[in-house]
């Protein structure tokens, strides 16, 4: 509840940031790099074997304009705290790195835009053996997959300097085959898909 309320004064300090510079509308340019704090929170799919749910993530967001409407996007993001449960696609501490593109449009002080974003994911501790029956018990460990966002970005510019950051979108994770059960042959590759949102501040260098 912490981050998310930390996300509510941000979005504060955007709005009175906002009011203050409304006169500088006009003076306001086109920008070549982006960097600032996000908050986001990922929404995992239900497992058979046990649900993880994620607490809100910190990261960073760095982007740079190469055209008006086309640019370099990316961020990377950490679970300060590890849920208590765990699956065979999921468990503890989670880090995400995204790096691509971004492509949209440009009105005044609104720019949306498509974002498309190969990356990885990381688990920090999902179930990745089950022991023989009858124990059927459970080895923890690191699970690291190949990922990719898919999305939208909305940003809207508070000054010259400053803008909020909005955006939302799949993030498609495939995970490879892997020799869960013991004695079993491996499990096929599974593709899982999970809505992710984030709130942003910006930083804009001219």
């Amino acid at each position: 509840m912490s981050l998310i309320s930390g996300g509510i004064r941000l979005l504060l300090v955007a709005g009175l940031l906002f009011l203050c510079e409304s006169g500088v509308a006009q003076g306001y340019k086109t920008h070549e790099i982006e960097l600032g704090p996000e908050i986001n929170q990922i929404f995992l799919p239900v497992h058979p074997v046990g649900s993880v749910q994620y607490q809100p993530a910190i990261g960073a967001l760095i982007a740079i304009n190469l055209r008006k409407s086309f640019g370099i996007d990316s961020s990377i993001s950490i679970t300060p705290t590890s849920p208590i449960s765990a699956t065979s696609l999921a468990g503890g501490r989670l880090t995400q790195f995204f790096a691509g593109g971004r492509a949209g449009l440009s009105k005044g002080r609104l720019r949306i835009y498509g974002k498309f974003r190969p990356g990885i994911v990381s688990f920090g501790s999902a179930i990745t053996r089950v022991g023989p029956p009858p124990q059927f018990q459970f080895f923890l460990g690191r699970l690291t997959a190949p990922a990719f966002d898919f999305g939208g970005i909305t940003e809207i510019g508070i000054s010259r300097r400053f803008a909020a950051r909005y955006e939302a979108g799949d993030t498609i994770i495939r995970y490879a085959g892997r020799n869960l059960f013991f004695g079993d042959p491996p499990t096929s590759p599974e593709i899982t898909h999970n809505f992710e949102f984030g709130i942003g501040f910006m930083f804009l260098f001219h």
